[in-house]
Formats: C-alpha cells, sequence, structure tokens
C-alpha cells in the first residue's frame, strides 16, 4: 500500500501549480480529483500488490471487484464494493490459510455394484457323477480302496446307467489285488450289459488268477451263443479244456476260435496240441505248420513247434 500511496502523491504535486501564477497562491491551490484510466489503475495495482492490487484497482476502474472472502462470521462480512480482509504482503495473492475454500472438491464415494442376482449354474447329475467316478480313480491310485469304493457309489447313485464306473472299480480294484471285490463290481457290469464278451473274458481272467479255473470254465460255457462265439473266449474255453485234458472239446473250440481268427498262431498252436494228444498225426502236423506261417509267438514256442513238427515228421503218417 505505501508504494501505490507515494506514487498518488508524486502525482498530485506534479498538478499543483508554481507559487505566483495566476490569481490563487499555493497554499490555497486544490487538486482537482482526476480519474485514473481503468486499465492502467489495474495494470499499476497488480503489479504492486499481486492479486489484492487487482481487487483494489477494480473498486475505482469499473473492473468487477472480486468477492470478499472473509473468515468472519456472515453479519460481519465486508460489504459489496469494500476492501476484504487484508493480506499479508509477503506473501502476495495468496489466500490466508484460516480462509475455507469455497469451491472444495468433495471425493464422491464409489457406489457399490448392484448384487448380482444370477444364480450359479448348477452342474448336472451326468457331470457330478463323472466327477465322482474321476475321485475314484485318484482314490485308489493311492490305496484308499475303501474311499474309492463310496465315490464309485456315489457316482452310480447320480448316474445307474454308466456301467463302466463298475467296469472300471472292478480293473482298479483288481490291479490293487483285491480280486473278490473286483469280481463283485464286474458281475453287476456283467448284469447291466451280458452281451459284453470283454466282460466274460475279464471275469474268466480273475477266477483263473485266483486259482478257481473251474469257476472260470463254468462261466465261459454259461454265456451266450453270440459270445461264446468271440474268438477271443473260445480261444480261451479251448485253453482251459485243455487244461483239464478235455482235448476233444478243446480242439472244437480251437476251431471255432480258428472261424473268428483264422492267422491267429496261438489258436494253431493250440488245435495241432490237442490233435497230437488224440493222436491225430496229420492234423497235428498240419496245425504246427501253420502256426509257423503267422506271426504272434515267441521265440521258444516257435522252437517248440519246430521240434514237434520235426518229430511228427519222423514218425510219418
Amino acid at each position: 500500500m505505501s508504494l501505490l500511496n507515494d506514487m498518488l502523491e508524486d502525482l498530485a504535486r506534479r498538478e499543483r501549480p508554481p507559487a505566483g501564477i495566476g490569481d490563487a497562491s499555493a497554499e490555497s491551490f486544490v487538486p482537482r480529483p482526476r480519474r485514473w484510466p481503468g486499465p492502467l489503475a489495474a495494470l499499476l495495482a497488480g503489479l504492486c500488490l499481486g492479486s489484492t492490487g487487482w481487487y483494489l484497482a477494480g473498486i475505482g476502474s469499473g473492473v468487477p471487484a472480486l468477492p470478499s472472502v472473509s473468515s468472519a462470521p456472515p453479519s460481519e462480512a465486508a460489504e459489496p464494493g469494500t476492501a476484504g480482509p487484508a493480506v499479508a504482503e509477503d506473501a502476495p495473492g495468496a489466500i490466508p490459510a484460516d480462509v475455507p475454500s469455497t469451491h472444495e472438491i468433495v471425493a464422491t464415494p464409489p457406489v457399490p455394484a448392484p448384487p448380482s442376482t444370477a444364480r450359479p449354474a448348477r452342474k448336472s447329475r451326468a457331470r457330478l457323477a463323472r466327477e465322482a467316478a474321476e475321485e475314484g480313480r485318484e482314490l485308489a491310485a493311492v490305496g484308499r480302496l475303501p474311499a474309492a469304493e463310496a465315490s464309485w457309489e456315489r457316482a452310480l447313485r447320480l448316474d445307474p446307467t454308466r456301467n463302466e464306473i463298475r467296469v472300471d472299480a472292478s480293473r482298479a480294484l483288481a490291479a490293487a489285488g483285491q480280486d473278490e471285490k473286483a469280481l463283485a463290481w464286474l458281475r453287476r457290469a456283467r448284469a447291466e450289459q451280458p452281451g459284453r464278451s470283454d466282460l466274460a473274458v475279464l471275469e474268466a481272467e480273475l477266477l483263473i488268477r485266483a486259482g478257481r479255473t473251474d469257476d472260470a470254465l463254468r462261466g465261459l460255457q454259461q454265456t451266450g451263443p453270440e459270445i461264446r462265439a468271440a474268438a477271443t473266449i473260445a480261444g480261451l474255453e479251448a485253453a482251459l479244456l485243455q487244461l483239464e485234458g478235455r482235448h476233444e472239446e478243446a480242439a472244437e473250440a480251437y476251431e471255432r476260435a480258428l472261424d473268428r481268427a483264422p492267422e491267429s498262431a496261438r489258436y494253431w498252436l493250440g488245435l495241432a496240441v490237442s490233435a497230437e494228444a488224440l493222436g491225430r498225426v496229420t492234423e497235428a502236423r498240419t496245425a504246427f505248420a501253420r502256426a509257423l506261417e503267422h506271426p504272434g509267438l515267441d521265440s521258444e514256442p516257435r522252437a517248440y513247434v519246430r521240434e514237434r513238427l520235426e518229430a511228427l515228421v519222423e514218425e510219418g503218417p
């Protein structure tokens, strides 16, 4: 403020005429009010006092005055057109720290998303059955057989038509050495699909491993004609008959197997052994020779076939 006052007084002195000029004396001279051009006053005030100068200059120059900001209560606020609270000269243009801002930015709290009304998709019974069956296989692989059986039973309750669950349970239990439990599961599977020859073979193999060859043979012979006609069933039945010394029936079973699989070296070898046991030298010689014509025999059985074939040739017809 002192700088602005000094400038105004200096200008007033320059307008006062020297003493003795005219009829008026220097002491009676009264300077006429000078109207400062608005832009010049505003510029001077802004240069001298920063933002406060702009505010003061605007009062007398026609420049719209800034609204006063005061920390006083509303009743004590400055009247329009008057100066507002003083601002420290050592902080030009700064708003006092105790003056509340009229443009505070209020952070808008995030609007929470509405709760989802969509229901999670429910798994189908078939999918749940598959998961339970897979869980049973994993449990069986680590030796937790009771828990594995419980999982398989749960899978079948969800989907009783999945007969492969019964078959898988039987194979897993058989691999773990639980032959009786494996047979129980396998028979449940065969009851659902009695026409499956692979299940009949699997049951016979389990019985043979348990030393129950009679039960295995009986089970094969009690299957339907379509199953007995299968090469695997006929060949297994022939081998069991051969073990019991029933070569006539064994030869017939091997012939049934060869009708379905004429290139099987094993079936030709089995037929040759039973034919030789029955004294059918020509038939045995022919069967041994056919066994050498087809692949499928290891070195030891092939050596046995050559030996028997040479012996039968020496014996003649």
